[in-house]
């Protein structure tokens, strides 16, 4: 693309993806500006897609993209030239759509087409074409994925990510910084207060801007009325007794020792 603009953007999502998959039901965005247009809203109402917003640096919502970026860029970076990495796509591209994916016993480019993409390997070693006729192929395709079962990318992780039971009730919250911090920076800003709450996402306000967040970034502040104590009213308190101590310096022979006084608080005494 050009540009990253909201109509760049609204226009390369139809040609690229609505000309080829149809009309999704439901699209997840990153919280983008260009995402949050109204160019970009009128355009997934339009559609008649619903948009859901992910919220900040909570990148398993939505892991399979992030997923797929992450094996992209291995890939891209397995090559010597990485200056030109957006003329080494296309390739990369391919050998990610054809690779066999263990869990599924096949690749992507087999889930979308139903069949596998010819390889320049293939040039020299050709496949037979099939026997079947178009008929039965399509039968064979529809039977193929009506038996396939959904299988997860890898195994659910059994470690649960600790969620302070008193975080239900808290009135305000701790944000933990996600990014990298600045040196003596505090891993937690706030205290915020809670807007509302879900079992899983916290709406608090943020110097009055309303901000979603995973449960899973915050912890409860207990927030305290300020302490009642008695203030001390020191114009009643008598001086403070200021001595004054007269010093004598010997000097060198031929040279003047002239006599000094200094004061000084708290120290009492005679000529020294």
């Amino acid at each position: 693309m050009p540009d990253a603009t909201a109509e760049t953007v609204a226009t390369t999502f139809l040609r690229t993806w609505v000309s080829r998959f149809g009309i999704p039901s439901e699209i997840i965005i990153d919280r983008g500006p260009q995402f949050e247009s109204r160019l970009f809203g009128a355009f997934v109402r339009v559609l008649g897609s619903t948009r859901l917003r992910a919220t900040a640096y909570h990148p398993s919502c939505n892991g399979l993209v992030e997923r797929m970026h992450r094996h992209l860029k291995q890939a891209l970076m397995a090559h010597d030239d990485r200056a030109r990495w957006s003329q080494l796509l296309p390739l990369v591209l391919l050998g990610l759509r054809t690779a066999l994916k263990p869990d599924l016993n096949c690749s992507a480019a087999e889930l979308v087409y139903g069949t596998p993409l010819r390889l320049p390997a293939d040039v020299f070693a050709p496949a037979p074409p099939p026997d079947l006729s178009p008929p039965d192929f399509l039968h064979r395709l529809r039977t193929t994925f009506s038996t396939l079962a959904y299988t997860p990318p890898r195994q659910p992780c059994s470690r649960q990510t600790f969620v302070s039971p008193a975080l239900a009730d808290a009135s305000h919250v701790f944000l933990r910084i996600d990014r990298v911090n600045r040196p003596l920076e505090a891993p937690y800003a706030g205290p915020y207060r809670v807007i509302r709450r879900s079992p899983k996402t916290y709406v608090i306000d943020i110097l009055g801007q309303h901000d979603t967040v995973t449960a899973d970034r915050l912890k409860p502040a207990f927030l305290h009325d300020p302490p009642t104590t008695a203030s001390l009213d020191h114009s009643r308190d008598p001086p403070l007794p200021i001595a004054t101590t007269i010093r004598r310096v010997s000097w060198a022979p031929g040279t003047a020792a002239p006599a000094t006084s200094a004061s000084h608080p708290f120290q009492e005494g005679g000529a020294t």
